[in-house]
């Protein structure tokens, strides 16, 4: 137990790490990281409708810029 908090504790974000299998959404640093794309040709992909894409906000109710 004394680790996962130490682990924790460590990370500066303070954030649990949640592995992308689990999540609902990928920002696109991540969808970048796991497929090597780029940050244009994944925007393009929305834009164009290739790619389904939800822009969220977070609590200061700005849009998510990644």
């Amino acid at each position: 137990m004394s680790s996962i908090i130490e682990g924790l504790l460590l990370r500066g974000d303070n954030q649990p790490v949640v592995p992308n299998a689990d999540k609902l959404l990928l920002t696109i640093a991540e969808v970048q990281a796991l497929t090597g794309l780029s940050r244009e040709f994944l925007r393009d992909a929305i834009t164009a409708g290739e790619l389904k894409a939800k822009v969220i906000s977070n609590w200061h109710g700005d849009a998510s810029h990644d």
